[in-house]
């Protein structure tokens, strides 16, 4: 039996939570988790506080556990990333999974990132991988982009070729995976952890290991904002939101227990 929360609101699921998340809509209906015997991917209706749906991995004979799940920006369709390196997309309205598109090696999939047609993902290999989602297909994959895990990544919103990643080796990185190649690194004073782009595409925040996070212009590559501490442990996800506050999701384990902490910014 394991247990997650949502806000003031605590579930108990019959198996071991492995990852949970809203979808993309305004309202948030749906939270979609995964479990781990047998490795499968749960959608639960907040308002009703109902099982909409379970949906059973495929079976491709290696054991394995959901690490990431996201829903697309329509909410039409469902990325989900594995301890063995899958990557798949599931349709929510036919509940059917695409093929892998990855196969990465057997290591755990860090994160996941839609934008348009396009899913990036990081590894623990260090790999940013690029895949056009609704043609099943990779666009390009980057192999050792990071000396290490590559912990999070993301796609700039007013330019679909410019997309980032950082970790563990304490670089940011800059790709186009159309040309391809590497646009820009830049020297992190921690490792990195986590990478959000500003909605209006001129500054990022990189949230790091030691609990800090920094708010960085690309266009003139100044620090904006840095070694703001708010938590004991690593920084796990960083966005911005339309009040121009970052939220922090600190790792935490077992499970999914998570503290959550903001910041403003000017």
């Amino acid at each position: 039996m394991g247990t997650f929360r949502c806000i003031n609101t605590s579930l108990d699921v019959a198996g071991l939570p492995t990852a949970a998340t809203f979808c993309s809509g305004r309202t948030s209906k749906l939270i979609s988790y995964g479990l781990s015997s047998p490795p499968q991917l749960v959608v639960y209706e907040i308002s009703s506080k109902t099982v909409k749906k379970r949906l059973p991995l495929p079976d491709n004979g290696v054991p394995c556990n959901l690490t990431q799940i996201l829903w697309s920006p329509k909410d039409t369709h469902i990325a989900v990333g594995t301890s063995q390196g899958s990557v798949m997309v599931l349709n929510y309205r036919t509940y059917s999974f695409s093929r892998d598109l990855a196969g990465h090696d057997d290591l755990p999939i860090r994160s996941l990132t839609f934008k348009d047609n396009y899913l990036a993902t990081t590894d623990d290999s260090g790999r940013f991988a690029v895949y056009d989602w609704e043609r099943e297909s990779l666009l390009h994959c980057f192999e050792k982009l990071h000396a290490g895990p590559a912990f999070d990544g993301d796609i700039s919103p007013i330019n679909s070729k410019l997309m980032a990643s950082v970790g563990l080796d304490k670089r940011l990185q800059f790709v186009d995976p159309f040309i391809p190649k590497v646009v820009s690194t830049q020297h992190l004073e921690e490792p990195g952890t986590a990478v959000a782009f500003h909605p209006m595409g001129y500054q990022l925040v990189v949230g790091h290991s030691d609990g800090s996070f920094a708010l960085i212009d690309i266009r003139t590559w100044k620090t904006l904002l840095s070694a703001v501490h708010g938590q004991s442990s690593s920084v796990n996800s960083v966005r911005f939101f339309s009040d121009a506050m970052i939220k922090r999701m600190t790792r935490s384990t077992p499970g999914l227990n998570t503290s959550v902490g903001g910041q403003g910014t000017d």
